[in-house]
Protein backbone atom coordinates (compact mmCIF):
# COMPACT_ATOMS: atom_id res chain seq x y z
CA UNK A 1 0.00 0.00 0.00
CA UNK A 2 1.23 3.56 -1.07
CA UNK A 3 2.35 6.20 1.70
CA UNK A 4 -0.60 8.32 1.36
CA UNK A 5 -3.42 5.48 1.81
CA UNK A 6 -1.91 4.33 4.69
CA UNK A 7 -2.09 7.88 6.03
CA UNK A 8 -5.64 7.71 5.03
CA UNK A 9 -6.13 4.75 6.78
CA UNK A 10 -4.40 5.49 9.87
CA UNK A 11 -6.25 9.01 10.02
CA UNK A 12 -10.03 7.22 9.55
CA UNK A 13 -9.22 4.57 12.24
CA UNK A 14 -7.93 7.63 15.02
CA UNK A 15 -10.78 9.86 14.01
CA UNK A 16 -13.86 7.05 14.10
CA UNK A 17 -15.87 7.35 16.56
CA UNK A 18 -19.21 5.03 17.67
CA UNK A 19 -22.83 6.07 17.58
CA UNK A 20 -23.70 8.00 21.05
CA UNK A 21 -24.59 5.82 23.71
CA UNK A 22 -23.00 2.68 22.53
CA UNK A 23 -19.61 1.49 23.94
CA UNK A 24 -16.55 1.15 21.30
CA UNK A 25 -15.97 -2.39 22.01
CA UNK A 26 -20.03 -3.06 20.99
CA UNK A 27 -20.26 -0.72 18.25
CA UNK A 28 -21.39 -2.85 15.15
CA UNK A 29 -19.58 -0.08 12.37
CA UNK A 30 -16.24 -1.15 11.67
CA UNK A 31 -13.11 1.54 9.97
CA UNK A 32 -11.67 0.29 6.83
CA UNK A 33 -9.02 -1.69 7.27
CA UNK A 34 -9.94 -2.56 10.57
CA UNK A 35 -8.98 -6.60 12.23
CA UNK A 36 -11.71 -7.42 14.76
CA UNK A 37 -9.88 -8.33 17.89
CA UNK A 38 -11.28 -11.46 18.73
CA UNK A 39 -10.06 -13.08 15.70
CA UNK A 40 -6.26 -12.11 16.26
CA UNK A 41 -6.20 -12.59 20.14
CA UNK A 42 -5.29 -16.16 21.09
CA UNK A 43 -7.49 -18.21 23.66
CA UNK A 44 -6.46 -17.90 27.01
CA UNK A 45 -4.60 -20.98 28.34
CA UNK A 46 -7.81 -22.71 30.11
CA UNK A 47 -9.65 -22.97 26.70
CA UNK A 48 -6.42 -24.74 24.73
CA UNK A 49 -6.98 -27.96 24.13
CA UNK A 50 -3.65 -30.38 23.10
CA UNK A 51 -4.54 -33.76 21.36
CA UNK A 52 -1.12 -35.94 20.64
CA UNK A 53 -0.93 -37.22 16.68
CA UNK A 54 -1.30 -40.92 16.07
CA UNK A 55 2.32 -42.20 16.41
CA UNK A 56 3.71 -45.57 15.19
CA UNK A 57 3.55 -46.56 18.59
CA UNK A 58 -0.04 -46.06 19.47
CA UNK A 59 -1.21 -47.81 15.94
CA UNK A 60 1.21 -51.00 17.11
CA UNK A 61 -0.95 -51.02 20.58
CA UNK A 62 -4.56 -50.26 18.94
CA UNK A 63 -3.93 -53.52 16.51
CA UNK A 64 -2.53 -55.72 19.51
CA UNK A 65 -5.58 -54.47 21.63
CA UNK A 66 -7.40 -55.10 18.37
CA UNK A 67 -5.69 -58.81 18.75
CA UNK A 68 -6.69 -59.23 22.21
CA UNK A 69 -10.46 -58.79 20.66
CA UNK A 70 -10.31 -61.25 18.14
CA UNK A 71 -9.38 -63.78 20.43
CA UNK A 72 -12.05 -62.68 22.71
CA UNK A 73 -14.50 -62.99 20.17
CA UNK A 74 -12.89 -65.75 18.53
CA UNK A 75 -15.14 -69.15 17.27
CA UNK A 76 -16.92 -66.22 15.81
CA UNK A 77 -14.01 -65.29 13.65
CA UNK A 78 -13.28 -69.03 12.78
CA UNK A 79 -16.97 -69.55 11.57
CA UNK A 80 -16.96 -66.84 9.23
CA UNK A 81 -13.53 -68.03 7.67
CA UNK A 82 -15.07 -71.16 7.61
CA UNK A 83 -17.62 -69.84 5.54
CA UNK A 84 -15.27 -68.74 2.49
CA UNK A 85 -15.51 -70.49 -0.35
CA UNK A 86 -13.35 -69.82 -3.77
CA UNK A 87 -15.99 -71.36 -5.74
CA UNK A 88 -18.75 -70.50 -4.78
CA UNK A 89 -21.11 -68.29 -2.23
CA UNK A 90 -18.49 -65.71 0.02
CA UNK A 91 -15.17 -65.89 -1.77
CA UNK A 92 -15.35 -62.25 -2.40
CA UNK A 93 -14.37 -61.89 1.42
CA UNK A 94 -10.86 -63.16 0.17
CA UNK A 95 -10.38 -59.45 -1.81
CA UNK A 96 -11.76 -57.37 1.78
CA UNK A 97 -8.19 -57.26 2.67
CA UNK A 98 -6.59 -56.27 -0.23
CA UNK A 99 -9.07 -54.18 -0.74
CA UNK A 100 -8.82 -52.23 2.21
CA UNK A 101 -4.41 -52.55 2.12
CA UNK A 102 -4.89 -50.34 -1.07
CA UNK A 103 -7.29 -47.75 0.31
CA UNK A 104 -5.03 -47.30 3.07
CA UNK A 105 -2.24 -47.14 1.03
CA UNK A 106 -3.88 -43.62 -1.38
CA UNK A 107 -4.99 -42.36 2.18
CA UNK A 108 -1.21 -43.28 3.58
CA UNK A 109 -0.76 -38.81 3.82
CA UNK A 110 -4.03 -38.72 5.69
CA UNK A 111 -2.52 -40.40 8.68
CA UNK A 112 0.12 -37.85 9.61
CA UNK A 113 -2.71 -35.58 9.87
CA UNK A 114 -4.75 -37.79 12.87
CA UNK A 115 -5.39 -36.12 15.89
CA UNK A 116 -6.04 -38.74 19.01
CA UNK A 117 -9.47 -37.25 19.72
CA UNK A 118 -12.01 -38.10 21.82
CA UNK A 119 -11.96 -41.97 22.72
CA UNK A 120 -15.68 -43.10 23.72
CA UNK A 121 -16.44 -44.04 20.27
CA UNK A 122 -14.06 -46.74 20.82
CA UNK A 123 -15.84 -48.42 23.79
CA UNK A 124 -19.54 -48.04 22.35
CA UNK A 125 -18.86 -50.08 19.66
CA UNK A 126 -17.31 -52.67 21.29
CA UNK A 127 -20.63 -51.90 23.47
CA UNK A 128 -22.79 -52.45 20.29
CA UNK A 129 -20.41 -55.77 18.72
CA UNK A 130 -20.90 -57.55 22.11
CA UNK A 131 -24.47 -56.91 22.08
CA UNK A 132 -25.02 -58.10 18.49
CA UNK A 133 -22.09 -61.33 19.03
CA UNK A 134 -24.72 -62.58 22.25
CA UNK A 135 -27.48 -61.64 20.03
CA UNK A 136 -26.56 -63.26 16.90
CA UNK A 137 -25.11 -66.41 18.07
CA UNK A 138 -28.66 -66.53 20.60
CA UNK A 139 -30.73 -66.18 17.87
CA UNK A 140 -28.35 -67.98 14.51
CA UNK A 141 -28.49 -64.43 12.60
CA UNK A 142 -25.70 -64.88 10.29
CA UNK A 143 -24.98 -61.25 10.17
CA UNK A 144 -25.39 -60.07 13.81
CA UNK A 145 -23.27 -62.75 14.81
CA UNK A 146 -20.40 -62.15 12.11
CA UNK A 147 -21.08 -58.52 12.44
CA UNK A 148 -20.53 -57.87 16.06
CA UNK A 149 -17.22 -59.40 15.88
CA UNK A 150 -15.96 -57.15 13.49
CA UNK A 151 -17.31 -54.12 15.79
CA UNK A 152 -15.76 -55.69 18.46
CA UNK A 153 -12.30 -55.45 16.99
CA UNK A 154 -12.92 -52.49 15.34
CA UNK A 155 -14.16 -50.85 18.77
CA UNK A 156 -11.05 -52.23 20.08
CA UNK A 157 -8.61 -50.47 17.45
CA UNK A 158 -10.66 -46.93 18.05
CA UNK A 159 -11.02 -47.12 21.71
CA UNK A 160 -6.40 -46.48 21.53
CA UNK A 161 -6.51 -44.55 18.18
CA UNK A 162 -9.77 -42.09 18.40
CA UNK A 163 -12.20 -40.96 16.71
CA UNK A 164 -10.12 -39.69 13.90
CA UNK A 165 -9.19 -42.77 12.62
CA UNK A 166 -12.62 -43.01 11.52
CA UNK A 167 -13.47 -39.78 10.43
CA UNK A 168 -9.85 -39.71 8.01
CA UNK A 169 -10.31 -43.37 6.83
CA UNK A 170 -13.91 -43.26 6.83
CA UNK A 171 -14.11 -45.48 3.34
CA UNK A 172 -11.21 -47.86 5.06
CA UNK A 173 -13.72 -48.36 7.94
CA UNK A 174 -17.10 -48.85 5.99
CA UNK A 175 -15.09 -51.47 3.62
CA UNK A 176 -15.11 -53.78 6.52
CA UNK A 177 -18.76 -54.30 5.98
CA UNK A 178 -17.74 -56.54 2.96
CA UNK A 179 -16.39 -59.30 5.11
CA UNK A 180 -19.88 -60.25 6.17
CA UNK A 181 -21.38 -63.06 4.25
CA UNK A 182 -24.48 -61.72 2.12
CA UNK A 183 -27.74 -62.12 4.31
CA UNK A 184 -30.18 -64.31 3.29
CA UNK A 185 -32.82 -62.09 2.62
CA UNK A 186 -31.00 -59.74 0.21
CA UNK A 187 -30.12 -63.23 -1.20
CA UNK A 188 -33.49 -63.79 -2.16
CA UNK A 189 -34.18 -60.25 -3.11
CA UNK A 190 -31.25 -59.94 -5.39
CA UNK A 191 -30.44 -63.44 -6.12
CA UNK A 192 -33.56 -65.20 -7.96
CA UNK A 193 -33.96 -62.27 -10.86
CA UNK A 194 -30.77 -61.88 -11.24
CA UNK A 195 -30.62 -65.88 -12.09
CA UNK A 196 -33.46 -65.63 -14.23
CA UNK A 197 -32.92 -63.12 -16.43
CA UNK A 198 -29.60 -64.76 -16.81
CA UNK A 199 -30.60 -67.61 -18.11
CA UNK A 200 -33.05 -66.21 -20.20
CA UNK A 201 -30.49 -64.45 -21.82
CA UNK A 202 -27.88 -66.60 -22.25
CA UNK A 203 -30.08 -69.36 -23.75
CA UNK A 204 -31.09 -66.44 -25.93
CA UNK A 205 -27.93 -65.44 -27.34
CA UNK A 206 -26.83 -69.16 -27.59
CA UNK A 207 -30.15 -70.32 -29.56
CA UNK A 208 -29.83 -66.69 -31.78
CA UNK A 209 -25.95 -67.53 -32.90
CA UNK A 210 -27.02 -70.97 -33.26
CA UNK A 211 -24.91 -72.77 -30.97
CA UNK A 212 -27.69 -74.63 -29.69
CA UNK A 213 -31.01 -75.87 -31.16
CA UNK A 214 -33.70 -73.28 -30.50
CA UNK A 215 -36.51 -74.47 -27.68
CA UNK A 216 -39.19 -74.91 -30.62
CA UNK A 217 -38.54 -76.54 -34.08
CA UNK A 218 -41.06 -77.36 -36.27
CA UNK A 219 -40.02 -81.10 -37.63
CA UNK A 220 -43.22 -82.03 -39.64
CA UNK A 221 -41.79 -81.98 -43.04
CA UNK A 222 -39.81 -85.36 -44.15
CA UNK A 223 -37.11 -82.90 -45.94
CA UNK A 224 -36.60 -80.97 -42.25
CA UNK A 225 -36.65 -84.27 -40.71
CA UNK A 226 -33.87 -85.37 -43.51
CA UNK A 227 -31.92 -82.29 -43.25
CA UNK A 228 -31.83 -83.45 -39.45
CA UNK A 229 -30.66 -86.94 -39.43
CA UNK A 230 -27.62 -85.77 -42.18
CA UNK A 231 -26.20 -83.12 -40.11
CA UNK A 232 -24.92 -83.43 -36.71
CA UNK A 233 -27.76 -82.20 -34.37
CA UNK A 234 -27.31 -79.42 -31.83
CA UNK A 235 -27.16 -79.67 -28.47
CA UNK A 236 -30.49 -78.89 -26.48
CA UNK A 237 -30.91 -77.00 -23.20
CA UNK A 238 -33.98 -79.26 -22.72
CA UNK A 239 -31.61 -81.92 -22.12
CA UNK A 240 -29.92 -79.78 -19.46
CA UNK A 241 -30.80 -80.80 -15.75
CA UNK A 242 -32.84 -77.62 -14.38
CA UNK A 243 -30.41 -77.68 -11.05
CA UNK A 244 -27.55 -77.71 -13.06
CA UNK A 245 -28.74 -74.95 -15.29
CA UNK A 246 -29.75 -72.80 -12.08
CA UNK A 247 -26.21 -73.01 -10.89
CA UNK A 248 -24.87 -72.52 -13.79
CA UNK A 249 -26.51 -68.91 -13.68
CA UNK A 250 -26.20 -68.24 -10.02
CA UNK A 251 -25.16 -64.28 -9.76
CA UNK A 252 -24.68 -63.37 -6.70
CA UNK A 253 -21.06 -64.60 -6.06
CA UNK A 254 -20.26 -62.27 -9.14
CA UNK A 255 -22.13 -59.35 -8.43
CA UNK A 256 -20.49 -59.84 -4.87
CA UNK A 257 -16.86 -59.72 -6.20
CA UNK A 258 -17.76 -56.92 -8.81
CA UNK A 259 -19.21 -54.92 -5.38
CA UNK A 260 -15.87 -55.43 -3.96
CA UNK A 261 -13.95 -54.29 -6.99
CA UNK A 262 -15.82 -51.42 -7.91
CA UNK A 263 -15.70 -50.04 -3.96
CA UNK A 264 -12.29 -50.00 -4.01
CA UNK A 265 -11.73 -48.42 -7.18
CA UNK A 266 -14.22 -45.42 -7.00
CA UNK A 267 -12.50 -45.33 -3.27
CA UNK A 268 -9.31 -44.72 -4.58
CA UNK A 269 -9.24 -42.33 -7.30
CA UNK A 270 -10.07 -38.99 -6.37
CA UNK A 271 -13.57 -38.86 -7.66
CA UNK A 272 -16.06 -36.67 -6.17
CA UNK A 273 -18.93 -38.84 -4.25
CA UNK A 274 -21.58 -38.54 -6.40
CA UNK A 275 -19.93 -40.36 -9.06
CA UNK A 276 -18.48 -42.41 -6.79
CA UNK A 277 -22.42 -43.53 -5.73
CA UNK A 278 -23.03 -43.41 -9.29
CA UNK A 279 -20.40 -46.42 -9.74
CA UNK A 280 -21.74 -47.93 -6.86
CA UNK A 281 -25.32 -48.00 -7.96
CA UNK A 282 -24.17 -49.66 -11.28
CA UNK A 283 -23.26 -52.96 -9.90
CA UNK A 284 -26.48 -54.42 -10.33
CA UNK A 285 -26.43 -53.93 -13.86
CA UNK A 286 -22.79 -54.40 -14.71
CA UNK A 287 -23.24 -57.51 -12.28
CA UNK A 288 -26.06 -58.66 -14.67
CA UNK A 289 -23.12 -58.12 -17.64
CA UNK A 290 -21.08 -59.66 -16.23
CA UNK A 291 -22.82 -62.43 -15.04
CA UNK A 292 -24.12 -63.38 -18.80
CA UNK A 293 -20.98 -63.10 -20.35
CA UNK A 294 -19.96 -66.14 -17.80
CA UNK A 295 -22.72 -67.97 -17.99
CA UNK A 296 -23.00 -68.16 -21.52
CA UNK A 297 -19.80 -70.17 -22.51
CA UNK A 298 -21.05 -72.49 -19.52
CA UNK A 299 -24.06 -72.82 -20.33
CA UNK A 300 -23.47 -74.10 -23.77
CA UNK A 301 -21.10 -76.54 -22.17
CA UNK A 302 -23.54 -78.26 -20.63
CA UNK A 303 -25.85 -78.86 -23.41
CA UNK A 304 -22.83 -80.07 -25.32
CA UNK A 305 -22.02 -82.67 -22.23
CA UNK A 306 -25.63 -83.27 -21.74
CA UNK A 307 -26.23 -83.96 -25.69
CA UNK A 308 -23.69 -86.44 -25.94
CA UNK A 309 -21.65 -84.63 -28.55
CA UNK A 310 -18.49 -85.79 -30.03
CA UNK A 311 -15.82 -85.29 -27.47
CA UNK A 312 -17.72 -84.57 -24.66
CA UNK A 313 -17.29 -87.66 -22.46
CA UNK A 314 -14.85 -88.07 -20.16
CA UNK A 315 -13.74 -84.72 -18.13
CA UNK A 316 -16.71 -82.86 -17.13
CA UNK A 317 -15.02 -79.33 -18.62
CA UNK A 318 -18.24 -77.42 -17.60
CA UNK A 319 -17.38 -78.02 -14.18
CA UNK A 320 -14.21 -77.36 -14.31
CA UNK A 321 -15.08 -73.91 -16.43
CA UNK A 322 -17.64 -73.57 -13.60
CA UNK A 323 -15.38 -73.81 -10.38
CA UNK A 324 -13.05 -70.38 -12.13
CA UNK A 325 -15.62 -68.38 -14.22
CA UNK A 326 -16.81 -66.23 -11.43
CA UNK A 327 -13.46 -64.65 -11.05
CA UNK A 328 -13.89 -63.17 -14.40
CA UNK A 329 -15.90 -60.71 -12.08
CA UNK A 330 -11.98 -59.21 -11.21
CA UNK A 331 -10.92 -58.15 -14.23
CA UNK A 332 -14.36 -57.25 -16.15
CA UNK A 333 -15.21 -54.97 -12.86
CA UNK A 334 -11.93 -53.21 -13.00
CA UNK A 335 -11.87 -52.23 -17.00
CA UNK A 336 -15.70 -51.11 -16.79
CA UNK A 337 -15.06 -48.71 -14.13
CA UNK A 338 -12.12 -47.82 -16.05
CA UNK A 339 -14.22 -46.90 -18.91
CA UNK A 340 -16.74 -44.96 -17.11
CA UNK A 341 -14.68 -43.05 -15.20
CA UNK A 342 -12.74 -42.16 -18.69
CA UNK A 343 -16.41 -41.12 -20.32
CA UNK A 344 -17.20 -39.08 -17.45
CA UNK A 345 -14.31 -37.07 -17.85
CA UNK A 346 -14.08 -37.05 -21.76
CA UNK A 347 -17.70 -35.61 -21.36
CA UNK A 348 -16.59 -32.38 -19.23
CA UNK A 349 -17.92 -33.03 -15.92
CA UNK A 350 -16.15 -32.47 -13.21
CA UNK A 351 -15.69 -35.83 -11.44
CA UNK A 352 -12.33 -35.49 -9.59
CA UNK A 353 -11.84 -33.28 -6.44
CA UNK A 354 -9.11 -31.84 -7.80
CA UNK A 355 -7.79 -31.59 -11.85
CA UNK A 356 -5.12 -34.76 -12.12
CA UNK A 357 -2.42 -33.63 -14.53
CA UNK A 358 -2.33 -34.92 -18.11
Amino acid sequence: MVPHAMSALTLHAETFTPPPGQPPEESAIEPRGHVPRQLVAPLPPSQRTWRPKLTIQRVIVAFAFAGLAVLASWWAWVDLVGLIDLHGQNGHIVLVPLAIAILVWVRRQRIAYIRVGTRVLGPALAAVGVVSLLSGGSTGVSYLYHGGAVLVGLGAFVSVCGKGVVLRLLPVIAALALLLPVPGRVRDVIGPPLQEQTARIASGVLETTGFVAPARRDMSSSASAANAAERTPLPSLSLVPEARLKNACEGMPTTMLLAVVIYTYAFARPLRNRYRWLLLIAVIPLGLVANVIRATPLVWLLARNASGAPGADGLDVATQVGLYSEWLAVPLGLAAAAFAVRVLDWSGLHIYTFRLAR
